[in-house]
Order: structure tokens, then C-alpha cells, then sequence
């Protein structure tokens, strides 16, 4: 006992002696600060460490008498006198120093707290500095601008003035004096009332004076002063209506008098070349527009809090309503003389005076530059095939030239996905270069469409006066028909989003998917990395030195994956593969492009995909199509089923001609057909034709998300396309050709739900082999009719993402290995990585078209249920007590259970199938209870079903032989039957097929989530008076919330587990939405907004918007595209019906 107690004390000693074995952490950390103090902070830390020494080196000499006291053993259980005094001496010691110690612990916790609160204070002085310091770079930006735009209506107001000025003194007065020239009525004809806009320029130019030398952030421009001006700008109508009038009358004095055109000849040489009637009369009409155009900068650069921005919009309407007095000849004069202006000031950077060409307007945009990632503001000249872009100067009142682009057939004007700091940005592709504008305006939405749409009708019909061109050639010389056919090929680029994926080396990095569009009919997506990227623009700068690439800036180490460095990438990538892909060098030097388009994950017969089409169009018509499973929707037919009866078809359509439907409607189709069966003869220029109007957008106006669909749901996929020709050149059922010798190809593995347990197969793939691709080969191998709504999925451990069909599998599965030994020399070797896929149900439809597909072929029916059951077996499904009971039982009747004694539940096989979770909230009664009867009487339906069915199906046959040919070799089980129940039961689930993704919505938009809530729920009370007693969910203060996507719309609910929804959009509701890296933001159509409110109102509103952060912002929003996509082929296909009928 004594020995045991010497042994607890010397611990003790050894604990306050050593910090290593302090049994609390902070006393360790205490006693190594302490123990281990070089520089003691002040007196009070010197005195403690010294006593801490002093009671050290007791100590040490208790414990070496101990020592030797301790080397005999002891034969007594008692300690006698001397042992507990020294017990009680330690004990003394010990509790001096633990409150030695807990005088410090205070002394530093005090002194750490003050440090703590100190550095606190300065993290947040430092966080409200850098806030106001962004706030006021924004408010700097918008004030140096606005004293920009002002200087220029001071400097402009001043030339202005000045040549007025020269116009009344050299001509009009002199003309006066000198009577016998021209008589005083033939002047007033000619000069109107100059003087008097002179005089308002003179009291004009004063107040721009003024206000240039007092300007400040809260100057006032437009107050009351300039306001009273404006009313007298109303003499310029009189100018105006009598420009024309004066013009011809000048012209024609000048023609028929010699001595007042002797007079102009000498003054005009005095005004060095400008003449009365090409410049000084032309002043006023010009210096209107002008306004205009300056004052609409101003307001767009002030912002709406500002005391100035009422002025300058009243202003600005004053203005507009005077330059509104032009008729269309005076517009025309107007925009010829703009070209000989542009002409003058940039003719030495382009050629502005061409046959043909037009002025349009002018306007002030912001124009992003790749190289520094910042927009600067521009003056926009828009000619009806020249964009040139000016800069304006502080000092002059001229622009700077900056960069034009030229349009031609091939170019492209197209609005750029909302980025993280920019809203509202498009872009203007030309021969050899592009530009983007980014617009911040009030009605930037408005404004940015009417930017596009107006450089599109010029780029249409450039398109027009091409057509007849060649139309024209092919008539003249026939035998050249097919000469350049790469001219007509145009590809635009666009950037769907980003996500974070894991490659095959298990390292995380940023995707950037791009959509590739041939000529509106043709797509396909690339995935790039920004290190790949980078590596292509070297090859390409090294290949083509003489193409026009856009400048990149590198990042620092810390600029990395951040939102904003991201955009920037974004642009530069969608500038330059847009600049590459549509360069003419670049299309026409097949040898050098080949490389680029496999790096770029682009078929290296790119260009060729056209032709392809149209090859591929002309097969399908005359019957010559191959069954495609991967991408064919299976056909629903005359399918009837109850509990008594279930009927299959037979769908042995033409796979071509099935996806050929996505650009050409049934009813095309059949015409065709008809024209073949007449034996009429059909040209690559009829096929030509067909495809293109095929690609035209309806007549019927559309608008929201079913506008952005219309535009894609008629294109085909390139990989679609690739596989068919490839499997029709090779007339194999695989896509991946295994005796390839060409290509190196790795095994890969695949799960596949056919059972309880899942399958795994062993596919080949190669470098070029798409999700897609593989698709196909397994749906042929299982024998899967159609897989237009299965995925492939790719599985790490908790990670499941699905696979876009055009994605390489390549990059995720294949891994390469350094050589070793005899071999480094050689090549890397490519390996399996192991990572698995999984074939899933992607999409669900509606119930009644699941019902149909899945009778119909008994592969989709196992697929679909054995995935359900391990959804319901991994949480994947959210279901009650009852439910899993309900589930289990299928699952044990489908495992061989006919009957199960209530004494005797199978726990071992119910572990396997439910979670612990599931297991724990059902008692064993209520297992007791249900599950054997519920296992009983699914034994007795499904044998009686089984009877029903196979009377039904011999009397069908015996009516109709070729119809049921399938069931000679298939029949339906009882396990077919048990899961066909299953299916039915759970279907009957309100969020059955919904995909549900977890989301945070920020404050506001939980407020907008809330409103909504209420107003949904409000409605549907009033529709269903059963829902009366129902009370909407109290989200306030929940931070996160569940988002469901269904076939028809997006569910929003408190949680996974929810019962009842707390809103639903449908798609019709929805206007736009947009995936950033962690936000995905869902515009909607104003649905509060009321009849009686005025439009101008609504114009100048933001559209209403919810907000919601998640890491799947990307998958999110491709799920809802393809839902939208599939709903609009469902309703052409039941128009072209109707129609038909």
C-alpha cells in the first residue's frame, strides 16, 4: 500500500516537474510557457517562474531521499510518522503551486483576453476600411466618369459655339451687307434662326463653365438653372423643320450664282476646307443627337440615390422629344454625314466609306478587357457591317480609336451567361476578332436585347446577300457547287458553367464546360481545365503566330478558385475558342487543327459534322437507320394496365430517324417519305434546305425558360451524331471497337441494378470515348430498349455525380503509371484507377409514361426498381415506419419469402436492406404485426396476377400473332409482377421521382421564399377546402433548405423529409437561371404583379429572384434543362398529332 502511495506521489512530483504528463492540457501549456521563458514579460512572470524553480529543486530532493527510503521493500501496510509528515509537506507544496498556477492561468487568460479583443478590433477596422474603400472605388469610378462625360459637353458645347459663331460672322452677316448677292428672304431661307441658337450656346457653354469649375461628387448638373434652358431649346424645331428646305436652296445658288459661290470659295478657304452647306449648317441638327447621347451616359453612370438623377432623366426627355422632330429623310442626311465624320477622324485605322455601308447609331457601353479583367467605358459606333469602338478624351473633344470589328455571314452576336460581377454581358464575333460588352444601365436587360437584336438583323442579312450570291454563282458555274463549303460554317461558343470535379488521380479541380454550336443544328460540350487551356493557347500561338489571340494575365498563388478570377477566365476562354474555332487559317489547315480539336475534346472530323449530317439525314429518309438505344425514347403505343391485365409493344422504329425528330417534325417526315414513294429524287441542296428550316424558330412567340429550351431542342448532339456514323461504317453492335489496334484501351467496370445486388460488367474504353458511347454498348449488352433517361454516374465513396453524355471517360477512370526499370524510357502506361460507374435513372417523367415504358420492356422494370430499393436502403429515399415495413416486405418476398412467422422475423436479412436508423424508430410488435401478413398477402395477388396475365396474353396472341412474338421467349414472372407492384405502390408517393438537392438561400431570399409560401398557400386553400387546417412550415431562422427538380417544376421544401412542399414553381414561372460556382439564382416571371400597375413601372423593377448557395449549382441546373428540354418534345410531338388528326 505505502509502496502504491509512494509511486501516486512521485507521479504527482513528475507531473508538476515534467508538462509532457499533465493530465490537463492548459496546465501543460501553462507549465511549458513558464518552464521554457527566456525573456520574462514583467516582474510579476519573473517572480512566478522563480518559485516555481525554488519548489523544483525541493522537490527533486524529496524525491531522492524517496528513492533511497524506497529501495528496501516494505513490510508494514501503515506508514509511519516521518512518511506522513513528508505526505503532508508534498501535499502543502502541490497546493501552492496549483494555486501558483492558477494565479497565472488568470493573469494570462486576463491578459490574452485584452490581446484577443485587441486584435478583434483591428480585424474589423481593417474589414470596415476595405468595405468603404470598395464603396467608395465605386462611387470614385461613377464621379470621375461623370466629370468625363461633363468635360465633354463643355468642350463639345464649346467648339459648338465657336463655329456658330463663325457661321454668323463669315457668312451670314457679310451676306447681309453685301444685298445685291442674295436678297434678306433667300438668308432667312438659308440661315433660319441661327443667331438665336447661338445666343442659347452662349448661355449654355456658361453653365457647363460653372459647372466644370465647382464640380464634386454631389454637383448637380442638370438642376434647375440648366431645366430653365431646356424650355427654350424648342427654336431648334424651327431649325430643324427648315434644314432641308435651306440645304436645296443653298445648293442650288451655288449652281446658278457664280458670284455667291465665288464669296463661299474665298471664306472657305479662311475656314481651312469646312464649307456652309457639308459642315457649319449641318451643326445644329447634328448637336441634338448629341445631347441625347450624353445626357443617356450621365444617366447611366449616376446612380439612383444620387439628388442629379431625376434632373438628368428630365433632361434627357426634353432633349429626346426635340430630336424627335426628324423625319426620316433628315435622319438619313444625318447618318450619311456620320460616315463622312467617322471617315475623317479613324479612316487611317479602317476604311469607314464603303458601297453599301450604313451608319445605325451610336452608344456608350462598357467593354471588358481580357488583359487586367476591368471594363472600360466606350463610345460605340454601330455600322451595318462595322462595330467601331472609340474611347472618349478628357482633353479633346474627339475620341481615341480603340478596336473595330467586321461582320460578315459568319459572325455571331450572342448574350454571355451572368457572371459573378457582371450581370448583363454579350458579345460580337467578326471575321478575326470579338468584343465584349458588358451594360449597366437602369433597364440593362431591355437595353442589352436591343444591342443584340439589332446586330443580328444586320448579320441576317449579310447572311441574305450571301445566299443570293452563291445562289447565283452555283447558277453560272454548277460544276463548283461544292467548292468552300467550309465558308458556311459558323461556330459560337458559350460557357454553361463551371463545377468542381476529382480526376482520375483523385486531385480536385474547377471544370469549365463550354456548349459547342455548328451552324444552330449541330452541338457538343467540352470540359476544360484552366491548366489544359493554358496549354492549348501556347500550341495555338506557336501554330498560327498570325492569329489574333486575346492577352491573359497570370493570377497569383492566391488568386486562385476564387469567384471573380473565375469569370475572368470564363471570358478569356469564350473569346478565344471563339476566335479559333471560326478562324479560316485555322478551318482550312487540317493537318495543324487536328491536335487542337483533340486537346480541345472536339472530334478531329469537326468541320466535317455538317456533311455528316447531311449524309446521315439523306440514309434515315430512305429507311437506312440504325436502332440507337442510348439516346431513343421508347414509344408508348396502346399500353394498358390494371391490376388484371398488363400488355407489351414492340418498338423497331429507326434510331436515326427517331433522333432525327429532335430537328424535323414528324410531319416533315412523312412528307418525305411520301416524296420518296414517288419516286422523287432528292440533292444535297434540298437536304440542305430541309435541315435549315428545320432549325427556324416558331412563329408563335414564346418567352422564360420554354424560349431558351426552343433553341436547343431541335439540335443534335455531335457525340449522337459520331457514334451513328461510326456504327454504321463498322455495322457492329459496339460502339467501342475492341480489335482496334490503333488506339490503347483500358477495362473498365460498370454497376448495373438487375439484382438485389449489383452487376458489374467489363467494358473497353479508349481516348475518345464518350459517356454516351458506353451507354449505348451497355444498353445493348443488357438489352435496354432505350436509355434516353438513364445516366451514367461516377462513384468515390460518398461522391455521385452524373455524367454528361458528352463527357470523356477517359479523364475520370484511366490513370497513368511511370515505368520502371528496363522500361523508363518508355511511354507511361495508362491503368483502371478502380473508381466505379453506375447506370441510373436520370429522369422521370409523368406516372402514366413511366407506367407505358417500363411494361414494355422487362430490363427498364428491374433497372428501375432495384435502384429504388437501394435509394430506399441508402436514405436516398426519405419514406416513414409503415413505408419501410411496406418495402420490406417486398424485399423479403423478393429474396424468397412466401411466408414468415410473426415468432420468427428475419432481422439478419431485414439488416441488410434497411438502414440502422430505419431499424431502430419500428418495435419488434409492429414488425410482429405487419409484416408477415403484408408478405402473405402479396404472395396470394401476384399468383393470381400471374394466372390473369397469362390467359391475357395467349388470347392476344391468338388474335394478333406478329404483335407477341417477344413473349414467346419472355414471359412475365412472379418477380416481374411483385416489382410492377412496387413500383405502382411507391410511385403513389408525392415526391416520387423528384431529385432533391440541399441549398442556403440568403436573407432576402428567405423573405421572397416566405411571401411566396404564403401566397401559394393562400391559393390553394381556397381551391381545396380539405386544406383548410393546414399550417405552412415556420422557416424563419432555418439556415438551409431542400430544393426538389421534377419533371415539371421546382419544389422547394423545409427539409428532405417534408411532407407537404412550401412552394412550387412551375417551369411556365420560371423567366431565366443562372449557375455560378456556389450560386445557382432562379428568375421568375413577376408573379405579384397586378393588372392595374402601370408597365413602365414593372420595366424599371427588378425581376423577383431567389438566390441559393450550394456546390451543385451546375448539376442543378442541367437537371431542370434536360426536364424543360423533354417537356418541349413532348408537347411538339402531341401538336404534330393533333395536326396530323
Amino acid at each position: 500500500m505505502n509502496c502504491r502511495f509512494d509511486q501516486e506521489i512521485d507521479t504527482i512530483q513528475q507531473n508538476l516537474t515534467n508538462p509532457t504528463n499533465s493530465h490537463s492540457n492548459k496546465q501543460k501549456n501553462y507549465l511549458y510557457n513558464l518552464l521554457n521563458i527566456q525573456q520574462p514579460i514583467n516582474k510579476e512572470h519573473q517572480k512566478y517562474s522563480d518559485n516555481i524553480k525554488i519548489q523544483q529543486q525541493s522537490n527533486q530532493s524529496i524525491n531522492d531521499q524517496h528513492n533511497r527510503h524506497s529501495s528496501k521493500p516494505r513490510l508494514s501496510t501503515m506508514p509511519n510518522l516521518e512518511e506522513v509528515e513528508r505526505i503532508d509537506r508534498i501535499s502543502n507544496q502541490f497546493q501552492q503551486t496549483m494555486a501558483k498556477l492558477e494565479e497565472v492561468q488568470e493573469y494570462n487568460s486576463t491578459n490574452n483576453q485584452d490581446t484577443y479583443i485587441k486584435k478583434v478590433i483591428i480585424v474589423q477596422s481593417k474589414i470596415r476600411s476595405f468595405l468603404m474603400k470598395r464603396q467608395y472605388l465605386n462611387l470614385k469610378t461613377q464621379f470621375q466618369y461623370r466629370k468625363r462625360v461633363l468635360n465633354e459637353l463643355f468642350i463639345t458645347e464649346q467648339s459648338y459655339c465657336q463655329a456658330l459663331t463663325i457661321l454668323i460672322n463669315s457668312y451670314l452677316k457679310p451676306l447681309r451687307e453685301q444685298n445685291k448677292l442674295i436678297s434678306s428672304s433667300i438668308i432667312q431661307q438659308i440661315f433660319s434662326n441661327v443667331e438665336a441658337i447661338q445666343q442659347l450656346s452662349v448661355d449654355i457653354l456658361e453653365i457647363f463653365r460653372k459647372k466644370q469649375e465647382q464640380f464634386n461628387y454631389y454637383s448637380l448638373i442638370a438642376d434647375i438653372q440648366l431645366q430653365q434652358h431646356i424650355s427654350f431649346f424648342k427654336i431648334y424645331s424651327i431649325y430643324l423643320v427648315n434644314y432641308q428646305k435651306a440645304f436645296s436652296v443653298q445648293m442650288k445658288l451655288k449652281k446658278e450664282n457664280k458670284q455667291y459661290k465665288q464669296f463661299l470659295d474665298a471664306i472657305d478657304k479662311q475656314n481651312q476646307g469646312k464649307t456652309l452647306e457639308s459642315y457649319f449648317l449641318i451643326l445644329p441638327v447634328q448637336r441634338i443627337p448629341k445631347y441625347v447621347l450624353l445626357f443617356k451616359d450621365l444617366l447611366k453612370n449616376t446612380s439612383q440615390d444620387h439628388p442629379d438623377y431625376s434632373n438628368i432623366k428630365l433632361v434627357l426627355e426634353k432633349f429626346e422629344q426635340v430630336a424627335n422632330q426628324n423625319n426620316k429623310s433628315m435622319d438619313s442626311l444625318l447618318k450619311n454625314q456620320k460616315l463622312f465624320d467617322l471617315q475623317k477622324q479613324y479612316g487611317n485605322f479602317v476604311k469607314i466609306l464603303e458601297q453599301n455601308r450604313q451608319f445605325l447609331r451610336e452608344e456608350s457601353l462598357h467593354m471588358y478587357f481580357t488583359k487586367g479583367a476591368q471594363i472600360k467605358p466606350m463610345i460605340v459606333y454601330f455600322l451595318s457591317d462595322l462595330i467601331l469602338v472609340t474611347e472618349r478624351d478628357q482633353t479633346k473633344s474627339e475620341h481615341n480609336f480603340k478596336t473595330y470589328i467586321k461582320l460578315n455571314h459568319l459572325s455571331k452576336c450572342q448574350q454571355l451567361p451572368e457572371m459573378y460581377k457582371y450581370k448583363y454581358l454579350f458579345q460580337i464575333s467578326g471575321v478575326d476578332n470579338s468584343v465584349i460588352f458588358v451594360v449597366q444601365s437602369q433597364n440593362s436587360k431591355k437595353d442589352m436585347q436591343e444591342y443584340i437584336n439589332l446586330v443580328n438583323q444586320e448579320i441576317k442579312e449579310l447572311q441574305d446577300k450571301k445566299a443570293e450570291r452563291d445562289k447565283a454563282l452555283q447558277d453560272m458555274i454548277p460544276e463548283k457547287q461544292k467548292i468552300n463549303q467550309i465558308d458556311h460554317i459558323s461556330v459560337s461558343v458559350q460557357i454553361i458553367g463551371t463545377e468542381d470535379v476529382i480526376d482520375a488521380t483523385d486531385k480536385k479541380f474547377t471544370q469549365y464546360i463550354f456548349e459547342i454550336d455548328i451552324n444552330n443544328n449541330i452541338t457538343q460540350k467540352i470540359y476544360l481545365r484552366y491548366s489544359l487551356f493554358k496549354k492549348i493557347l501556347q500550341d495555338v500561338k506557336m501554330l498560327f503566330p498570325k492569329m489574333k489571340i486575346p492577352e491573359t494575365k497570370e493570377n497569383s498563388y492566391f488568386d486562385r478558385n476564387e469567384s471573380a478570377v473565375i469569370d475572368k477566365r470564363k471570358i478569356v476562354m469564350i473569346e478565344f475558342l471563339q476566335i479559333l474555332l471560326n478562324s479560316q487559317e485555322f478551318k482550312e489547315n487540317k493537318t495543324q487543327n487536328q491536335p487542337i480539336l483533340v486537346l480541345l475534346g472536339l472530334p478531329e472530323n469537326f468541320y466535317d459534322l455538317p456533311a455528316i449530317l447531311v449524309k446521315q439525314y439523306r440514309q434515315s429518309i430512305l429507311g437506312v437507320g440504325i436502332n440507337f438505344r442510348a439516346s431513343k425514347k421508347p414509344t408508348s403505343g396502346t399500353v394498358e394496365f390494371s391490376q388484371h391485365s398488363v400488355s407489351f409493344s414492340s418498338n423497331e422504329n429507326s434510331n436515326f430517324t427517331t433522333m432525327f425528330t429532335q430537328i424535323g417534325s414528324p410531319r416533315d417526315i412523312n412528307k418525305i417519305n411520301e416524296g420518296q414513294s414517288n419516286g422523287l429524287k432528292f440533292s444535297d441542296k434540298k437536304t440542305e434546305q430541309t435541315l435549315c428550316q428545320t432549325t427556324k424558330d416558331p412563329q408563335t412567340p414564346v418567352r422564360g425558360l420554354r424560349a431558351a429550351s426552343m433553341k436547343n431542342v431541335r439540335k443534335i448532339s455531335a457525340t449522337q451524331l459520331l457514334a451513328v456514323e461510326s456504327k454504321g461504317n463498322s455495322r457492329q453492335s459496339s460502339v467501342v471497337d475492341k480489335d482496334f489496334l490503333n488506339s490503347i484501351q483500358v477495362k473498365i467496370k460498370v454497376m448495373v441494378f438487375l439484382n438485389f445486388k449489383q452487376i458489374e460488367k467489363e467494358f473497353f474504353i479508349n481516348k475518345d470515348t464518350s459517356a454516351f458511347s458506353l451507354m449505348e454498348e451497355i444498353a445493348t449488352d443488357i438489352q435496354l430498349q432505350s436509355a434516353y433517361d438513364f445516366r451514367l454516374y461516377y462513384i468515390d465513396n460518398t461522391y455521385l455525380k452524373p455524367l454528361d453524355n458528352d463527357e470523356k471517360l477517359w479523364n475520370f477512370l484511366v490513370r497513368f503509371d511511370e515505368p520502371f526499370g528496363l522500361f523508363k524510357k518508355s511511354q507511361k502506361v495508362p491503368l483502371y484507377n478502380g473508381k466505379l460507374l453506375q447506370l441510373r435513372k436520370h429522369l422521370f417523367v409523368s406516372n402514366k409514361e413511366e407506367t407505358d415504358y417500363y411494361t414494355q420492356d422487362l430490363v427498364r422494370l428491374q433497372l428501375i426498381s432495384y435502384q429504388l430499393f437501394d435509394d430506399i436502403s441508402n436514405l436516398r429515399l426519405t419514406l416513414g415506419p409503415k413505408d419501410h415495413i411496406l418495402y420490406t416486405a417486398f424485399y423479403l418476398y423478393l429474396n424468397g419469402h412466401k411466408t414468415i412467422d410473426p415468432k420468427r422475423i428475419p432481422m439478419n436479412e431485414i439488416k441488410k436492406f434497411l438502414p440502422p436508423i430505419a431499424i431502430k424508430i419500428i418495435s419488434q410488435d409492429e414488425w410482429s404485426n405487419f409484416l408477415p401478413t403484408l408478405v402473405q398477402n402479396f404472395h396470394c395477388q401476384i399468383v393470381n396476377e400471374k394466372q390473369n396475365q397469362q390467359q391475357q396474353i395467349q388470347s392476344e396472341y391468338n388474335l394478333i400473332d406478329n404483335q407477341n412474338d417477344r413473349f414467346k421467349n419472355e414471359q412475365m414472372t412472379e418477380i416481374h409482377f411483385a416489382l410492377l407492384v412496387f413500383l405502382n405502390l411507391l410511385k403513389s408517393k408525392k415526391f416520387f421521382g423528384v431529385t432533391k438537392f440541399s441549398v442556403k438561400p440568403d436573407k432576402d431570399t428567405m423573405n421572397k421564399i416566405i411571401e411566396l409560401s404564403n401566397n401559394y398557400w393562400n391559393k390553394k386553400k381556397k381551391q381545396d377546402k380539405q386544406l383548410q387546417n393546414h399550417n405552412t412550415e415556420n422557416i424563419k431562422g432555418i439556415s438551409s433548405l431542400c430544393l426538389g427538380i421534377g419533371y415539371n417544376s421546382i419544389l422547394i421544401l423545409s427539409s428532405f423529409i417534408s411532407q407537404f412542399e412550401l412552394l412550387e414553381l412551375n417551369f411556365d414561372e420560371i423567366e431565366s437561371i443562372s449557375s455560378l460556382q456556389t450560386t445557382l439564382t432562379i428568375y421568375l416571371e413577376d408573379l405579384t404583379k397586378q393588372s392595374g400597375r402601370q408597365e413602365n413601372n414593372q420595366n424599371n423593377k427588378e425581376k423577383p429572384c431567389l438566390k441559393l448557395e450550394t456546390e451543385k449549382s451546375y448539376q442543378i441546373k442541367q437537371l431542370i434543362d434536360e426536364y424543360f428540354k423533354l417537356q418541349m418534345e413532348n408537347h411538339e410531338q402531341t401538336d404534330e398529332f393533333f395536326e396530323m388528326k
